[in-house]
């Protein structure tokens, strides 16, 4: 396999499916702990984009996954369910951006981290992405490596 592809998901739509597949060889960081016990929310709109990031995260030790299907979700869920540890964040959602859930989600958990994941690959939308509050920004696709070191790295920075 071209070494460019490792570490990608891959899904094709079946019906009301989708079929979903791991690729690449599974990294050190996979096998640690750094992700026990922590409950991450996906903010997301799209079944088959939340199903992708659900089994890249299942791949990790004992995470708990929540799933808000919009910003207005993903804010009364920050709100009401403290153990949320850290939050993906889809910029591009209805009833709510992103953007403004972000920011009303830091407006009473400050400390939360938010990572935004959108399909808008420009300078202009990581710069957007860190000033609405996210501590980080990842275009999709969505790379597994890649997604995982900056989980690890926006939980190392939140303690």
């Amino acid at each position: 396999m071209d070494e460019f592809f490792r570490g990608f998901i891959s899904f094709a739509p079946t019906g009301h499916f989708c079929a979903l597949s791991l690729t690449g060889e599974d990294s050190d960081m996979d096998k640690k702990a750094f992700l026990d016990g922590k409950t991450i929310l996906i903010a997301e709109d799209l079944d088959w984009n939340f199903k992708y990031l659900e089994v890249m995260l299942s791949k990790l030790n004992n995470a708990k996954v929540m799933w808000a299907k919009d910003g207005i979700e993903a804010v009364f869920k920050c709100k009401n369910h403290p153990e949320i540890d850290l939050v993906l964040m889809d910029i591009q959602m209805p009833e709510l951006d992103g953007y403004n859930a972000a920011r009303q989600i830091k407006e009473f958990r400050p400390e939360l981290p938010i990572i935004a994941h959108t399909a808008y690959a420009m300078y202009e939308e990581r710069e957007l992405c860190l000033s609405a509050g996210c501590c980080a920004y990842i275009a999709k696709p969505v790379r597994k490596d890649e997604l995982i070191e900056e989980i690890r790295m926006a939980l190392e920075n939140s303690n």
